[in-house]
Formats: C-alpha cells, structure tokens, sequence
C-alpha cells in the first residue's frame, strides 16, 4: 500500500488516481505497455463473456479475488448474453411456429 501525497489516504498500489482526492497518482509518461496490452485483454474478455456466456462467467468466477471490478464487469456482460441468446432462442421457436402453422416449407 502506498499513499496519496495530497491527502494522505493509503491506496493500492496499482492505483492512477486516488478515490478521495481525485489526485492523480502516477505519471502517465510512467505507464507501461502491459497497461495497454491489459486494456485490449479485458476488451476481448468482455467480447468472449457476451459471445460465450458460459465461458464468461468461468472467466469471471476466477478473476473475482485478484480483479473484482473486472470481474463483476465479465459477469454483466455474460448475464447480457444469456439474455441475448434466450431472445434469439425464442425467436427461433416462434418462426418455427410460424412456418409451421403456415405450411412454409423448410428450404
């Protein structure tokens, strides 16, 4: 833990700005390129928990202690896709229903 020069509160390390001051911590020259390479990780994790929902709430369950804010990110985009395949789900049955009852053929 270190601490905020401005008002002296400890924060993490991992920390750019302090949540009490708004004081900004570390100089953005100072940023790595692994804070970049993290940015587009999370970007694709996102993009894999509403694709895979399944797969995402994994992600999401082992990220929960060393990363809850992205953690609980993955978990909304994960229940997003569920919702998202359970839509298109139902669509699906309702045409079914629909060509069925209307004698449509297949293809």
């Amino acid at each position: 833990m270190k601490r905020c020069p401005r008002c002296g509160k400890q924060v993490d390390e991992e920390m750019i700005i302090c949540p009490s001051c708004a004081e900004r911590l570390q100089d953005p020259k100072t940023q790595t390129k692994t804070e970049f390479v993290n940015v587009h990780l999370v970007r694709w994790l996102l993009f894999v928990a509403l694709v895979l929902p399944l797969v995402g709430f994994i992600i999401a369950v082992s990220f929960r202690k060393k990363y809850p804010i992205i953690s609980k990110e993955i978990s909304k985009f994960s229940t997003f896709g569920v919702a998202l395949l359970a839509m298109l789900f139902i669509l699906g049955v309702v045409c079914y229903i629909a060509m069925i009852l209307t004698g449509v053929a297949f293809l």
